[in-house]
């Protein structure tokens, strides 16, 4: 589907002027910075220079003062502590920091993690799990990741004289359980300065929280946040305020001194040894870490993150791997399938339908959320997408900009048996019957939320450069920019007009390769994926306007500059 090129407005040139002359950048990097709503020298070295100074209290959560307490009464007491946590990347990490945390510097022994089985279990915190801490002499769960709707399991845990502290990011909804302490910032009169923390993020509040009652040293806790560095790049949180913080620390930690696990798994894709950037962390740890919970058990991760030898961490590194090409064959062979039943029925989504439901019950539950990421990317429609899992249709859902998918999967749910998420993703189940009820139903929802207008996806320019702006000052402070994530998304660039292109190719899966080359010592190398249906504009000769995203690559010990084409049009005096 083509999309819409719009150019951000901005709506305070005055900032943009006395950001470039305050701090000595360009306009364009200055308006950069006010679309990102840095206006002040300060914020921006804020924004530039993340402190640990910038992380909040951890007592300005509701409830963690209570929660701490309860956890060093347990640790003083010698009651068994149990760590619950979700199947994907964000729970893993964060049972993975809590755990070592109280055993490596706390030294407490008396405690365990649990990971449900996705399969047989699902998501939250489970009857199995329960009755696992009831049986084995649990007196205290920590729930990360999970439990803000888990309101019986945590109910049949209190029935039994286990106290529950709940640490989940997810929307909340009216009710909450009835555990001892919730930590969430969503909550309605929580006060905390900051809302989007991820699971793993709650996690760091608790052990920063702890190293403080204790009187640890900063380092004791801040070790920790190459763990939080990857939960936010995987779970899709903004990366601005204390994330783009957290995420700061993290990303740099991972680069200088990962642990024996993640070193092991960076070796892997990592060959040249060359500096991860966040989006690294996103495609290349994060799959692999995820691909745990959903071809194998999830366990094997946090196996992974705890690991405490480099000989354990390649061993469990390797069959990380290998899951995660298991993984692929099947996300691959799904969103075909999903592609072709979707094209031949009747009233295709791409046609008529304001969103997509496709259900197919020998579906892999593992891949069906990426399944439907692939989806929104082909008909950019919010999307969901269901297999059968005891007993149950069971799915994942994911959004497109500007729709809140929680809230119009939560209008359906009195066709639910389960669901929980927030605005971009979530999850669901039903029973079978009330399918094709929730399809129409689910259907009428996302029309009101767009008014019945189509939805039609948008290509969002940060600003228009000219090919001399792009100097090696400029990308020295673009870097300064990373790491990219939403709320600070990588800059989309347009330069219009251009002739000096050369050497296209088509490559790989329809890609197009080509070379600008401004001047006799400027080339910028460009590869735009799947877009090799515009090579006609380059065999005519015609002027092109691009958009794009810069990168700075290194091969071979060569460092050069690269342009990821996001989009190309042929140039129009009028555009």
């Amino acid at each position: 589907m083509e999309k819409r090129w719009v150019v951000k407005p901005i709506h305070d040139k005055q900032a943009v002027y006395e950001l470039s002359h305050e701090l000595g950048i360009s306009n364009i990097l200055a308006r950069l910075l006010v679309l990102r709503g840095i206006s002040t020298f300060q914020q921006s070295k804020d924004f530039f220079r993340p402190s640990s100074n910038q992380i909040h209290s951890p007592s300005l959560l509701k409830d963690m003062d209570l929660a701490l307490s309860r956890i060093m009464r347990a640790i003083e007491t010698e009651e068994k502590i149990l760590i619950y946590g979700d199947y994907d990347v964000d729970g893993t990490t964060a049972v993975a920091l809590l755990y070592q945390f109280i055993r490596n510097e706390l030294g407490y022994k008396l405690l365990s993690y649990y990971i449900p089985d996705r399969y047989n279990e699902g998501y939250g915190v489970s009857k199995q799990g329960v009755k696992y801490a009831i049986e084995s002499g649990y007196t205290l769960i920590i729930t990360l990741d999970c439990g803000i709707s888990d309101f019986n399991s945590i109910a049949t845990a209190k029935a039994n004289r286990i106290d529950v502290i709940v640490a989940d990011h997810h929307m909340p909804s009216t009710e909450t359980p009835a555990a001892l302490a919730i930590i969430n910032p969503k909550q309605k009169d929580c006060s905390y300065p900051y809302k989007e923390l991820s699971g793993c993020g709650l996690a760091f509040k608790i052990i920063q929280g702890l190293a403080q009652r204790y009187e640890l040293p900063k380092e004791s806790y801040l070790q920790y946040l190459q763990l939080v560095a990857i939960s936010n790049a995987c779970d899709i949180v903004e990366i601005k305020g204390e994330n783009r913080t957290l995420a700061s620390y993290g990303l740099r930690q991972l680069n200088e001194s990962p642990n024996k696990g993640l070193r092991a798994l960076i070796e892997l894709f990592n060959v040249n040894n060359t500096p991860l950037s966040f989006e690294d962390v996103a495609f290349q740890i994060g799959p692999r870490i995820n691909a745990a919970g959903r071809i194998a058990h999830a366990k094997l991760a946090v196996e992974l993150l705890l690991a405490e030898t480099a000989t354990k961490g390649h061993e469990i590194a390797n069959q990380l791997n290998d899951l995660n090409s298991e993984r692929k064959t099947l996300d691959k062979s799904h969103t075909q399938e999903a592609i072709t039943e979707l094209s031949s029925a009747e009233g295709s989504p791409a046609l008529n339908q304001h969103s997509v439901v496709v259900y197919n019950s020998s579906w892999h539950k593992g891949v069906i959320g990426i399944v439907a990421s692939r989806l929104v990317e082909k008909y950019h429609r919010p999307t969901i997408v269901l297999t059968q899992s005891n007993g149950l249709l069971t799915g994942s859902a994911r959004s497109v900009k500007g729709i809140n998918i929680h809230q119009a999967i939560s209008e359906c749910q009195h066709l639910l048996k389960a669901y929980g998420g927030h605005q971009s993703a979530a999850g669901l189940s039903m029973f079978e019957d009330n399918l094709n009820h929730f399809q129409k139903h689910f259907d009428q929802t996302i029309n009101q939320q767009t008014g019945g207008s189509p939805i039609i996806p948008e290509l969002e320019i940060d600003a228009e450069v000219e090919l001399s702006d792009i100097s090696p000052k400029f990308i020295r402070i673009l870097k300064q920019f990373e790491p990219f994530g939403p709320g600070n998304m990588q800059p989309v660039f347009i330069t219009k007009n251009i002739t000096e292109y050369a050497a296209w190719k088509i490559t790989g899966n329809n890609h197009l390769k080509f070379i600008i080359k401004p001047s006799d010592s400027i080339i910028f190398d460009c590869i735009g994926f799947n877009l090799g249906d515009y090579v006609d504009l380059f065999l005519a000769g015609q002027s092109i306007d691009i958009c794009y995203t810069i990168a700075e690559k290194c091969w071979n010990n060569k460092t050069f500059i690269q342009f990821f084409i996001k989009g190309i049009r042929p140039h129009n005096e009028d555009n």
